[in-house]
């Protein structure tokens, strides 16, 4: 996903006020958990909604997808 936005992972990082190494881990399936993760969620849903065109399906990656999904679930309330 955040290949998908264009962003590097220090970018990331840096916007969530997290080193980029955490970053590498939650890409490597570790869960972002707490304050993280809903600032994670608000950045991730912001991204989609900029960009309607990017789905589970052009992301390619169901791990992916499933944190999106989760990421609008934290948003909603």
């Amino acid at each position: 996903m955040r290949e998908a936005i264009k962003l590097a992972r220090g970018q990331l990082a840096d916007a969530l006020g997290v080193r980029p190494s955490m970053v590498g881990d939650w890409e490597a399936g570790a869960d972002p958990s707490g304050e993280v993760r809903e600032r994670y969620a608000c950045l991730l849903t912001a991204a989609l909604a900029t960009m309607p065109f990017l789905d589970s399906a052009a992301v390619g990656n169901a791990a992916v997808a499933e944190r999106i999904q989760d990421g609008n679930r934290l948003l909603r309330p």
